[in-house]
């Protein structure tokens, strides 16, 4: 059994790839991704998982090539 690590009260903002490579992947209560002026992608052949209790933005530039995965979920904290 995997358990999700949380961090539900927090706030998550990716500004840029360095910080999406950076990072902690816990679940966050809400995401904010881009919107600051620089493009983000996910890393070829990578898969991205993003969770947060009250929501996930998407702003700006954000690219998933082709071969690469992002799933974005939205669900009650599991603590």
């Amino acid at each position: 059994v995997n358990k999700l690590k949380c961090d539900c009260d927090a706030d998550a903002v990716i500004q840029n790839n360095l910080q999406l490579a950076a990072y902690d992947y816990k679940v966050k209560k809400t995401i904010t991704v881009g919107g600051y002026g620089y493009s983000i992608s996910v890393p070829n052949n990578d898969k991205v998982v993003l969770r947060a209790t009250d929501g996930i933005t998407i702003n700006g530039d954000f690219e998933v090539p082709l071969g690469s995965e992002l799933d974005l979920i939205t669900h009650a904290c599991p603590e």
